[in-house]
C-alpha cells in the first residue's frame, strides 16, 4: 500500500498581493505626515542633535 502525503495548499498560495497605490491615500498621507516630521526635524536642529543627517 502507497500512502499518499497531505500537501499544504496554503503553502503554494501567495496570501498577500502587492497594493495598487491609491493616489487619494498616498496625498492625504504625505499632508499628515510632512508637517510632522518637519516639525520633528527642526525641534532636532534646535536642540543640536543629528546635525550629521542635515
Amino acid at each position: 500500500m502507497t500512502t499518499s502525503r497531505k500537501t499544504n495548499r496554503d503553502h503554494a498560495k501567495k496570501k498577500q498581493r502587492p497594493m495598487v497605490e491609491d493616489q487619494v491615500i498616498a496625498e492625504q498621507l504625505e499632508r499628515l505626515l510632512t508637517p510632522a516630521i518637519t516639525n520633528q526635524e527642526n525641534y532636532y536642529r534646535k536642540l543640536g542633535l543629528r546635525e550629521r543627517m542635515w
